[in-house]
């Protein structure tokens, strides 16, 4: 089962995660097409994958990471 934040697609949201989202930022970033379909990635809902979404990744791993 896919959770947003999980853009791996692994069942975890990790660092790896965030990576991910940074690496497909810059992708996109060098194209003319820059919104996405990539929702998982997409942590705020605004069609954008940016350093935003990787922040936000990051901030819910570390919650879920000291959650018991």
């Amino acid at each position: 089962m896919f959770k947003i934040g999980d853009i791996n697609g692994d069942g975890f949201v990790d660092a790896a995660d965030a990576l991910k989202v940074i690496a497909l930022h810059a992708k996109l970033s060098t194209t003319d097409n820059y919104n996405t379909n990539n929702s998982l990635g997409d942590m705020n809902s605004d069609g954008f994958i940016d350093a935003v979404d990787a922040s936000k990744v990051m901030a819910l791993y570390a919650e879920l990471s000291t959650t018991d």
